[in-house]
């Protein structure tokens, strides 16, 4: 196997775009443009069906959202003296007990009290009986009256917990769900949000957000040196863990079967949760803008299917007397893709595919070649297939319909 004058061509624009955009990137242990083995192609096409598998942007960030509304969380400014400790491990202030919802949110209450070895205490505590746990805490917390935290409560499986304990200048406006709804209204504003996916992780204290793009070549003429994904990294933690920290991100691919990866990080700036909100605003948009703008050629190198329209993905549109409506024109696709056999909707008859399919693209709706091969992704997670495997053929079929340049015939119904 040789290196392309193609692939070649493909490979220096890449590694023009990532120096130019402040990447440093490794240099492949193969030559340049060598193309991969069966093991790379392989991989190369589970890297795309796996990135193909990933919610898009709006929908994951709306979930990730609507998560954190639950919780139902809520924020206390008190003197540490104020609380007291129980035998079961609770701490009692007011009228009610709340729970500590874990080891870190106890060495977080020690570490605001007058104990000089917060750490070891935590450790020491965690072996003696729950009788003198509770004693020994209680006379810290009753000598800390001049120290002031701030609690923060949300709903627990077992009762209102405390999965936080921070200091009272810590801005609480900032929280991960913000975050994401600011994400949300950069990609939009930005430009970049185009034919991005997301894969949101949270454990209840720190979030890892990823805006994703991947390479839309065809598997087969992947090689050694290929940028082949891009993001944007937004991690937090609303416990005072972790500040505010936004990258961009590249990923190359260093030999011949996409096992040795580089991942080319960019920070774009840390910031604490403590501070003057506006300035805090301020910054995360900025650090957002430069990190799009980072990834922004990249993102629009693999975009083609954004900006494919329909009346060039689809041939044959008949010329009517009254103009044709979107629901026409995107049906009649859906239709011609069926008849040609490049899509399907196991378990359904052909109509009601058609109906199925485009009630998800109205979810969505974009008069792309991305806006189709979006809406038969989401039909295969939302709509009732025949068998366990269906889906997966469903998105198979988008990815090759996404990679195709064949047009599609539109059929009238």
């Amino acid at each position: 196997m040789t290196q392309t004058t193609e692939n070649m061509n493909r490979l220096k624009l890449q590694e023009d775009l990532a120096k130019a955009n402040g990447f440093a990137i490794r240099q492949p242990i193969f030559g340049l443009g060598t193309p991969v083995n069966q093991t790379g192609v392989k991989n190369f096409a589970k890297s795309r069906q796996d990135w193909e598998a990933l919610p898009h942007l709006n929908d994951a960030l709306d979930t990730f959202r609507n998560l954190i509304a639950k919780e139902g969380r809520a924020d206390h400014n008190i003197n540490v003296s104020d609380i007291t400790m129980n035998n079961d491990g609770t701490v009692t202030r007011g009228q009610g007990n709340l729970l500590l919802a874990d080891k870190d949110a106890f060495a977080a209450l020690l570490r605001r009290t007058v104990c000089e070895e917060p750490a070891a205490a935590a450790t020491y505590l965690s072996l003696i009986s729950p009788e003198r746990r509770a004693k020994e805490v209680n006379e810290w917390l009753r000598a800390s009256d001049e120290n002031v935290m701030k609690l923060r409560t949300r709903k627990g499986q077992l009762g209102r917990e405390i999965f936080a304990i921070v200091s009272d200048r810590y801005t609480a406006g900032f929280e991960v769900d913000v975050l994401a709804r600011i994400l949300q209204e950069n990609a939009a504003k930005l430009g970049i949000n185009g034919d991005s996916r997301c894969l949101v992780t949270y454990d209840g204290k720190r979030a890892n957000i990823e805006m994703l793009w991947h390479t839309d070549i065809q598997p087969e003429t992947a090689c050694a040196g290929e940028i082949f994904k891009a993001g944007i990294a937004l991690r937090s933690a609303d416990n005072g863990g972790l500040s505010i920290g936004i990258d961009s991100l590249l990923w190359r691919n260093l030999c011949l079967n996409l096992l040795i990866i580089d991942n080319a990080i960019q920070s774009h700036g840390r910031k604490r949760h403590i501070g003057d909100e506006d300035v805090l605003h301020a910054w995360i948009h900025s650090a957002l803008a430069n990190a799009g703008n980072a990834v922004r050629d990249f993102a629009t190198l693999w975009d083609n299917a954004s900006a494919t329209s329909l009346e060039e993905m689809t041939r044959d549109i008949p010329v009517m007397e009254t103009p044709m409506t979107e629901a026409e024109l995107v049906k009649g696709t859906f239709r011609g893709l069926i008849k040609e056999g490049r899509v399907g909707l196991p378990g359904h008859r052909a109509e009601n595919a058609i109906d199925q399919l485009f009630a998800a693209w109205e979810k969505e709706p974009m008069k792309t070649k991305a806006g189709i091969v979006n809406a038969i992704t989401r039909a295969a997670h939302e709509s009732e297939l025949s068998n366990a495997w269906a889906g997966d053929e469903m998105e198979a079929a988008a990815g090759r319909i996404l990679q195709d340049s064949k047009p599609v015939s539109w059929k009238a119904a």
